[in-house]
């Protein structure tokens, strides 16, 4: 057919990292809209609630809970200041994708009280082992990390300086 040219990619033999061989294929970042904010973050909420029981009174508690600290974060005369005040409390309703980092951060303020934890162990197997609520808030930290680092326009020379360097993980 002469509308159809076989063009050879540039791109098609460099290997972009050490984690895959895929080339140009496999080069595609992470991408935090749909990855993480629609992806990663509604996910987390979910599988801690389904921990917790999806129907227990424990998670009903813990969402009555998160629901009055956010009431307590939220500041409705100042726009800058996220939206931390949720209608249906933090399981459930149509959040906009920015919304969900503030329900990771209520999440984790619940999770790190005293009462929070109390309420999680109370008749709850799964969150007897402390170890297990520890890990939960290593994660949402590490989470919030996350778009701290995304968010930001720039990379403090200090955290490259202390990046690890391996010739094994070069680009090309």
């Amino acid at each position: 057919m002469l509308s159809q040219h076989n063009l050879h990619n540039g791109f098609h033999r460099i290997r972009f990292g050490a984690h895959t061989d895929q080339g140009v294929h496999g080069a595609c970042p992470l991408e935090m809209l749909h990855a993480i904010l629609l992806g990663h973050f509604p996910l987390m909420r979910d599988i801690f609630f389904y921990q917790c029981g999806p129907t227990s009174v424990s998670a009903k508690r813990l969402n009555t809970f998160a629901s009055e600290f956010g009431r307590l974060l939220s500041c409705q005369s100042d726009r800058d200041m996220p939206k931390t005040r949720f209608s249906g409390g933090i399981r459930r309703g149509k959040l906009m994708a920015k919304e969900h980092t503030w329900i990771i951060l209520v999440l984790l303020i619940t999770i790190k009280s005293p009462r929070g934890q109390e309420i999680m162990k109370h008749r709850n197997i799964h969150f007897q082992n402390p170890q297990i609520i520890v890990n939960w808030i290593m994660l949402l930290e590490t989470c919030l990390q996350w778009i701290e680092r995304l968010q930001s326009a720039k990379m403090p020379l200090e955290d490259m300086n202390v990046a690890p360097r391996n010739s094994k993980t070069s680009c090309i």
